[in-house]
């Protein structure tokens, strides 16, 4: 298995929750060979305690906070040693002025800029993409409202 690998574990997936998963995982492999973190919004001790029976290693609340979140990472998952003859790709770094507006109604751009290491190119094309995909979804959840199919406007919503 490779050193790198992890796994986080969203607990109210559409298909199989997390605590499924999770135990369906550790009939294959030990908590020393997969690590698996919980990604919840839940934050009671109840919660917690259902994660850790069902195998999983830890637990990250949402939204993530990029500090709670390298902590825990870096707690399970070994970083790569770097030779000095690695080349190292410079991170993009650019002023807000000019790649983003200087208002998006619903969104704080300074926290979306600082939650993408401070890429704001990529942040910006992560806004143009999730308004593309999901110009249409609004509707789609009525329609399903409408049509009193609760799970699969639940699907779309969480997926959402």
């Amino acid at each position: 298995m490779d050193r790198y690998d992890v796994v986080l574990m969203d607990l109210q997936m559409p298909v199989l929750d997390g605590i499924q998963a999770t135990r369906q995982i550790r009939e294959q492999l030990s908590s020393s060979q997969l690590p698996i973190i919980a990604l919840t919004a839940h934050v009671s001790r109840e919660e917690r305690n259902c994660c850790r029976d069902a195998g999983m290693n830890d637990h990250l609340i949402k939204p993530l906070q990029p500090d709670q979140h390298s902590a825990c990472l870096l707690r399970w998952v070994r970083p790569p040693v770097i030779s000095e003859k690695a080349p190292v790709r410079p991170h993009l770094h650019h002023p807000l002025h000019g790649v983003l507006p200087n208002n998006l109604s619903g969104l704080d751009l300074e926290l979306g800029v600082r939650l993408v290491g401070g890429n704001v190119e990529l942040y910006r094309r992560l806004i143009i993409a999730f308004a593309r995909d999901n110009q249409e979804v609004v509707r789609h959840i009525r329609g399903a409202l409408a049509e009193k199919d609760i799970h699969k406007a639940g699907i779309m919503a969480h997926t959402l």
